[in-house]
C-alpha cells in the first residue's frame, strides 16, 4: 500500500513540476517574441 502511495505522489509531483517547467518556458518564449516584435515595429 505504501509503495503504491509513494509512486502516486511521485507521479503527481512529476506532473506538476513538468507543468510548471512548460509554463515558464512558454512565458519566456512569448516574452522574447514580444520583445523581438517590438524592436522590429
Amino acid at each position: 500500500m505504501s509503495l503504491y502511495k509513494d509512486a502516486h505522489y511521485r507521479s503527481i509531483i512529476k506532473a506538476l513540476s513538468w507543468r510548471v517547467t512548460a509554463t515558464i518556458a512558454t512565458i519566456l518564449i512569448l516574452f522574447m517574441l514580444l520583445l523581438i516584435s517590438c524592436f522590429y515595429l
